[in-house]
This record gives structure tokens, sequence and C-alpha cells, in this order.
């Protein structure tokens, strides 16, 4: 939805119809994940399983505060908020899928640029309980807000457990938005993507998928996944944004590229794994170290 840039979609309707067509079209990636038999998790903003606007300030004053001036911002502009921003009835068909497991995405995705860890906690809090009393599922892992590194102690009174890894790309945090940044991103999912550790566990590649980039573009990283997949030296960590889906020729990229998945899982080239950061359990008073 529009909770990744608030300013964006408040004025770019170019943007606007991104979001509502990347939308129209999750059941169709839904139904097709289920039937080539991909696991996948999705990190949910849980704001959008809200009706209204008092329903998510009821729910997280705090994190509701943190935004509100944005969302004014919106509302002056006479644009459908909750068309933009919430989308319940969806979020239920996505947790009706028995292979999809749901992930936070935060409750109104701040980042810690922009809040105390006290806030960050009470929005992460939010979101465990609104996606576990919504969705009837447990609620374990979470995907940062444009990838940014939190705290473990923000994680400390939920049931979070797993935190997708959040690397340095070339020395330079993955939401970086200088232009040095931005090449390196672009060198890392079109040419060399970098290897990353966590925990003594294995190497991990982490790339975006763009399935929105031209037919030439998109041939070009389909080409790098498939040499990562085959070189079978490592994991590769693969995500995308619902906006990035918002063309039919955008849906056949990410159909083309489960179906090598599927192909290759089939032959056992490759197995299904989790690649995040486990968070640390809270120190017991008294326990023994």
């Amino acid at each position: 939805m529009g909770w990744g840039d608030l300013a964006r979609v408040a004025i770019d309707r170019e943007f606007q119809r991104r979001v509502i067509s990347g939308l129209s079209k999750t059941d169709n990636v839904v139904e097709m994940l289920l039937e080539q038999q991909i696991p996948s998790t999705w990190g949910i903003v849980a704001a959008s399983c809200c009706t209204s606007l008092k329903e998510i300030e009821r729910n997280s004053p705090v994190a509701f505060g943190a935004i509100s001036h944005r969302l004014r911002d919106i509302s002056t502009k006479q644009l459908d908020i909750l068309g933009l921003l919430t989308c319940p009835a969806t979020i239920g068909k996505i947790a009706d899928s028995p292979l999809i497991e749901i992930g936070s995405h935060s409750f109104t995705h701040p980042t810690p640029r922009d809040c105390s860890d006290n806030a960050l906690q009470a929005d992460l809090d939010a979101s465990v309980k609104i996606l576990g009393e919504f969705t009837g599922r447990e609620v374990v892992s979470f995907i940062p807000p444009q990838n940014y590194f939190w705290p473990d102690a923000v994680f400390a009174s939920s049931s979070i457990r797993y935190v997708r890894h959040t690397p340095k790309i070339f020395g330079l945090p993955y939401s970086d938005p200088r232009p040095q940044a931005k090449i390196a991103r672009l060198w890392n999912d079109f040419v060399s993507p970098g290897s990353h550790t966590e925990g003594g566990r294995r190497a991990a590649r982490l790339m975006f998928l763009r399935v929105d980039r031209g037919s030439t573009l998109w041939n070009i990283q389909f080409a790098q996944i498939r040499r990562q997949l085959d070189s079978v030296n490592g994991s590769l960590h693969v995500y995308l944004h619902p906006h990035n889906l918002h063309s039919d020729e955008s849906l056949k990229h990410l159909v083309q590229l489960c179906a090598y998945v599927r192909e290759a899982h089939a032959t056992g080239k490759l197995s299904f794994c989790r690649f995040l950061r486990e968070v640390p359990l809270p120190k017991i008073a008294g326990a023994a170290d």
C-alpha cells in the first residue's frame, strides 16, 4: 500500500495508480505461489488491517501520532486515504494461504530515523497484536521498514524472534538515500550480489527484485538470479514490494521466476530456508548465564 512513502502517495498520481493496481493483483500472486508450492513471508503493515483512521489511532496512539501530520496532507488533497492505505479483505485472503507466513512490517511504517526506541516498541507491539488477532496466526518474523536496523531492545516484549537480515551493500546501508548507495544497490542487484553472513550461518546474497523493469533489465536480473541459484554455494534472498506488480508484464516476470524456482526445487537444486537475524531472548533476572 502507500505506507512506505506517505509524502509521495499524497502527490504522485502514478504511484497511487501503482499501489491500487498492485493490490488488485495480490490474489493472483497468492494463488500462483500456492500452485507452484513456494513458501513466502509477507511483511504486512498492520494498520492496513484497519477500517478507519480512528481505529488506527485507537490501536496505537503513539504510532499514529508520529504520522498523523502526513495523513492530514493526504486528506487535504481529497484522496481516498483508506483505499491507498488499508486492505483488510486482501490481508484475510493472504492469511488463508497455508504456505504464506504472516510477518510484521510494523504498524505504521516508521523508521529509527523518525522515532525513539519507545515509539518503535509501541509500534511493533501494536503490529503483532493486530496481525495476530486479525489473521489468527502467530507472528514471529519482522521485516524492517526501508531495511533499517531496529535495536534488539525494541523486540523484548513481543513474540518476534526473527528479523530479516539488513546488511550493508559495499559498506553503505541498503536504505541509504544518497546517489552512491543507489549505484551500489544497482551493482548488487544486477552485477555482483554481496555476500552476507549472520550468526555463523552460510553465506547469503540479498537482492531486491524489480519485476516491473523493462524486459531487457528484467532478463539481466533473471539471468543473475539463475546464476546465483545454479551455483549452489550459499543462499539467495530475494524480496519485492507489491506496488512493483502493478502491470500484467511484471506479474508475468514473477510467474517466470517462480516456475524456475519450482523446477529447481523439484530437482533438488535448491531448498527453502530462513535467512534472518534471530533476536536474542531477553535474559530472566537471576537466571544463570
